[in-house]
């Protein structure tokens, strides 16, 4: 019985190590993803905000 306790720790340990390395591995993804989505949000605000400057400069004008 004592030999199957210890290869049931062993089986876990392994197991924990496993969702440990793959939980840091989603985590940086879902880091560098949020960069990546966050560098999108500011390039469309920016660009949104461009359109509708020269906009209200074409309507103004004309």
């Amino acid at each position: 019985m004592d030999s199957a306790d210890k290869r049931f720790e062993n089986l876990m340990r392994m197991v924990d190590k496993r969702f440990e390395d793959m939980y840091h591995y989603m985590d940086k993804r879902f880091e560098d993803m949020n960069k990546r989505f966050t560098s999108i949000q500011w390039q469309l605000g920016l660009g949104f905000t461009a359109i509708m400057v020269l906009l209200s400069v074409y309507k103004f004008v004309r």
